[in-house]
């Protein structure tokens, strides 16, 4: 599978001691993206280098500004501790969330902390060739943000609501946004080029990068773990996380859950197939469910309601309303069926259900916890572990630092060459 790794070193072909020297200093960010602020005794200890070797290393990652020393404890003898960390300055890191009514953008850094969040209304459009004025608008006003600040951008991230390929850098589908297939990668870099940014561009749907930062956020972070995942603002989506890295498939559709098939008598989905997970899982089909609301309608003015929607049903769940609480018995019984799906394929050790599901917790997890107990048999499923995630605010914009800052610690000379432009 094409992947995009959360944190690791490049894959370098040995062939060179320059191309030897940037894996040794992509190990040595890798290291410090996972462990935090280290010494240079812990740093060469993980990355298996020699402290002698790690001094010329860290001092060349210092000259390009991606790690800084920081002040340790002053020893009773001998010369004082000065443990490294990533470099909070001078570089920036960019993510813009692109949803159909506004574009929530974001400056990051390298730590993978949010320093800002701006957003951007966009008003109504039709189709991706017009949200592109409004994409520019917000691509420039961070550049700005950063510009005031003295600080190049490194790398920017774009979050798309429906099915993206990363390595193409293109939109499959975006329902949700109103969007067909698009390059939206290329308008994105030739935005930045317009205004003098070299930042590296990278595309993904929106469930990946909330996946990202569900797993760097944990206590202890999970990314060692193989991950499922299925979540979304509204419509129902997913991903895959395995060996450090976000699995994408070889057209980007990796995770795309909510368009398994689960029930194949069941309602057509948007999608054109039947049965699949969304029509029983997505905020739509639960709404109209539980309040008797037409499907098509409901689904029609999802794009601008699904915040309205979910918090209606959190206020009827709430207040114990018994249309309600069975609609979602029945949902937890189609996410427990969901599960069992994946989980029979891709054997992951721990799934997170996160986004609008998650929200409604209380409504789900008996009849899918139920569900999971009694079918038993697949040692992937009795040895699944099923979390609900926090549902942090602006989870995917982090999920966005997170990604770019994978991209820096895998092309460390990405800020070498950022410099000399500069």
């Amino acid at each position: 599978m094409n992947g995009v790794a959360m944190s690791g070193p490049l894959g370098q072909s040995g062939a060179s001691v320059a191309g030897l020297r940037e894996h040794n200093l992509s190990s040595v960010l890798s290291v410090l993206a996972r462990h935090g602020t280290l010494t240079r005794a812990e740093i060469a200890g993980h990355c298996g280098l020699r402290v002698s070797a790690l001094t010329n290393l860290v001092q060349e990652l210092r000259d390009r500004g991606l790690v800084e020393e920081t002040d340790g404890e002053q020893p009773a003898m001998g010369r004082p501790v000065r443990p490294i960390s990533l470099a909070r300055r001078p570089w920036v890191l960019l993510a813009i969330q692109c949803d159909r009514t506004r574009i929530l953008a974001a400056i990051g850094n390298l730590t993978g902390e949010l320093e800002s969040v701006h957003e951007f209304p966009v008003p109504e459009y039709s189709g991706l060739a017009e949200y592109l004025p409004h994409l520019d608008l917000a691509v420039r006003g961070l550049l700005d943000v950063a510009s005031r600040q003295s600080r190049p951008v490194l790398a920017l991230e774009v979050g798309v609501p429906g099915a993206a390929n990363r390595e193409r850098g293109t939109v499959v589908r975006s329902v949700l946004n109103g969007w067909s297939e698009g390059p939206l990668g290329r308008y994105v870099e030739e935005m930045l080029a317009a205004a003098g940014s070299t930042a590296v561009v990278g595309v993904d749907r929106e469930t990946n990068y909330s996946m990202l930062s569900c797993i760097s956020g944990s206590e202890p972070a999970l990314d060692d773990k193989s991950v499922a995942y299925i979540g979304g603002r509204g419509a129902v989506s997913g991903g895959l996380f395995s060996r450090s890295t976000v699995e994408h498939g070889s057209g980007g559709l990796a995770g795309e859950f909510g368009h398994i098939v689960i029930d194949p008598g069941g309602r057509q989905c948007w999608c054109g197939r039947r049965g699949c997970a969304e029509t029983r899982l997505g905020l739509a089909s639960i709404y109209s469910q539980a309040t008797g609301a037409d499907y098509a309608t409901v689904m029609s003015g999802l794009s601008s309601r699904h915040e309205a929607m979910t918090a209606e049903l959190r206020e009827l769940l709430d207040g114990g309303d018994k249309r309600t609480a069975e609609t979602f018995a029945d949902a937890g019984r189609w996410l427990g069926i969901t599960i069992d799906t994946v989980a029979g394929v891709v054997n992951p050790e721990l799934f997170i259900v996160n986004g609008f599901l998650a929200e409604f917790r209380r409504g789900l997890e008996t009849e899918m916890r139920g569900y999971l107990d009694g079918i038993g048999g697949l040692p992937s499923i009795t040895r699944l572990d099923v979390d609900f995630g926090p549902g942090a605010p602006h989870q995917m914009l982090r999920g966005m630092v997170l990604a770019g800052r994978s991209r820096v610690i895998g092309q460390p000379a990405l800020a070498a060459v950022a410099a000399r432009m500069a």
